[in-house]
């Protein structure tokens, strides 16, 4: 007997398969996002607060003889860091961080202003969908002026030099581009005296030099962005 084929007549088993297949996707768990990925970008935004121990040494060179001085100081330092990645991989970043502000030490006659600058390579050792817990590098420079205005005279000294920091940091993911971000950082710096002017006037550093030291930790919070 010749077997009649038409839509009405699609065997079981074709139903089945058809159904399975449609199901699949259903059953399978999607692939979990990251809060870092490769190829993302990350700026941020953030205010920051530190304590430090300082050195300041100043050598006087008198007829070949080398005479220094050295005291030992605190300061505090309010910063905005702005910082800038790129993803190199899935758990590793570089980038860059801007970080102006001030430094206030313990004479309450001077006014100052800091300037911070560098590359960040960052681990995330803990890269959730909304949490990530980072670990970082900043290796760079850094430029102070220090402004005193005591003694019936305005003397100024700018020093620069190098910065080195290490800290980390928790990312609470706020929403799928937006991130709360609270760190904790170690830095130390080493700045050579630059220059130094009084009312104005600069004064040769040829028979004087300087050296501020400085090494403490900072507080920052700050918000993040994700691209």
């Amino acid at each position: 007997m010749r077997h009649i084929w038409n839509r009405n007549t699609i065997p079981m088993k074709s139903h089945r398969f058809a159904f399975l297949l449609a199901t699949v996707p259903l059953l399978t768990p999607p692939a979990l996002a990251q809060f870092h990925q490769k190829r993302s970008f990350h700026a941020s935004l953030g205010a920051a607060l530190g304590g430090h121990s300082t050195t300041s040494t100043f050598t006087f060179h008198v007829l070949g003889v080398d005479f220094s001085k050295t005291q030992n100081d605190g300061a505090a330092t309010f910063t905005i860091p702005v910082q800038v990645g790129y993803g190199l991989s899935d758990a590793f970043s570089l980038g860059f961080f801007l970080e102006p502000g001030n430094y206030i030490d313990s004479n309450l006659t001077r006014t100052n202003g800091l300037f911070l600058y560098g590359i960040e390579p960052r681990f995330y050792a803990v890269n959730k969908e909304r949490f990530a817990w980072m670990l970082g590098l900043q290796l760079g420079g850094t430029a102070l002026r220090i402004t005193d205005n005591g003694g019936g005279k305005t003397k100024e000294s700018r020093y620069s030099g190098s910065v080195f920091g290490m800290g980390t940091a928790l990312l609470f993911g706020l929403s799928d581009r937006i991130d709360l971000q609270l760190h904790f950082r170690y830095i130390a710096t080493r700045m050579p005296l630059r220059s130094y002017s009084e009312d104005g006037n600069s004064v040769s550093t040829k028979d004087f030099s300087g050296e501020l030291r400085t090494s403490g930790v900072a507080a920052q919070l700050g918000a993040g962005f994700r691209f």
